[in-house]
């Protein structure tokens, strides 16, 4: 009986934890991130999407690296270093705080946030070169 009451009280702990805000990840309105992704050709900010890739395959708007939830532990030395700042989108909030904690873990500090939907359109990055009203 104590061991279902550990249990139960452990997955209250994750889900609690899971909305709590993560300290040092910066929310970005669609004006500064729009401002980020320009500062971004200079090689100033990596974007990583966690969306698993179907998902990415299927709305991949910009040049981005997908690395899902699950790869982040494995793969995140690939193609990111603690020096990097790194804009993060996601369908899902959870997701985007899940992967923000596992990289500030590992030393990063310059971390940024943006869920994706509606944004893409806003920030002129859907796959028509000459996104704007006209963009789907």
């Amino acid at each position: 009986m104590i061991m279902w009451e550990i249990i139960a009280g452990m997955m209250i702990l994750v889900l609690v934890l899971s909305w709590l805000p993560v300290r040092g990840l910066s929310y970005l309105s669609q004006e500064k991130a729009r401002e980020l992704m320009a500062s971004r050709e200079e090689g100033r900010i990596k974007v990583l999407d966690v969306r698993d890739a179907s998902d990415y395959e299927e709305a991949a708007g910009f040049p981005s690296i997908n690395m899902s939830i699950g790869r982040l532990p494995y793969l995140w030395k690939d193609e990111f270093s603690p020096e990097d700042r790194v804009l993060l989108v996601g369908d899902s909030n959870r997701h985007i705080k899940k992967a923000a904690r596992f990289l500030k873990r590992r030393g990063f500090k310059g971390l940024y946030a943006m869920q994706l939907r509606s944004e893409l359109r806003a920030l002129g990055t859907c796959r028509e070169k000459t996104c704007g009203a006209g963009c789907p």
